[in-house]
């Protein structure tokens, strides 16, 4: 990475979620900087980097501007990519601020089961949840209670009427239980 003004700097390559033996050697050799996932860009821009480097979403986005009220359909209809995957790995004009800050990835249950302070039995939870007998489990309602009873290791949420039950250990997994909804014509619960 060369030093530029302000403290940016130019980036090399960037590349996301590398194996765990390179991870290491990127952060042994100094070199390398974490990808906090924050990204910053002009509309216009974003819109041009989708456009010729994953025109399906590109399109799609079009399309959602064009027609707003078919958005749950068009937006069921998009690949299932993150924009590091879509974008940025295919980028050779990036520059990065390196800032030394506290901050976690909370895109997945086990990572806000981290990040969320234990309650009794190690369980952690957000909004009205009842825990009896119950350990080490991420119970999340923004609507509505949860209760459990007699539980260990699990995730569930509760969000309007949609509840979602699995054991923490898949909760990487979460993604087939969003493709089988999509599947099954239940764009309107994603």
């Amino acid at each position: 990475m060369a030093p530029g003004p302000a403290g940016l700097r130019r980036v090399e390559r960037f590349r996301e979620k590398p194996d765990a033996a390179t991870a290491r050697q990127f952060l042994a050799s100094g070199r390398h900087l974490w990808n906090a996932g924050i990204f910053v860009f002009r509309g216009e821009t974003l819109l041009g980097h989708l456009a010729r480097l994953a025109p399906e979403i590109g399109s799609g986005l079009a399309a959602l501007v064009r027609q707003p009220e078919r958005a749950a359909e068009i937006y069921a209809a998009l690949p299932a990519v993150s924009i590091d995957y879509a974008v940025m790995e295919k980028l050779d004009d990036i520059v990065t601020l390196p800032l030394d800050c506290g901050w976690d990835d909370l895109g997945s249950w086990q990572a806000l089961y981290e990040v969320l302070p234990a309650g009794e039995g190690g369980n952690r939870s957000h909004g009205a949840t009842i825990a009896v007998d119950a350990r080490d489990n991420l119970l999340f309602a923004d609507a509505g209670t949860i209760a459990v009873l007699g539980v260990e290791g699990l995730v569930v949420v509760r969000t309007g009427d949609t509840v979602l039950v699995l054991p923490r250990e898949r909760a990487q997994e979460v993604r087939r239980v969003v493709d089988a909804l999509a599947a099954a014509g239940r764009a309107d619960l994603l």
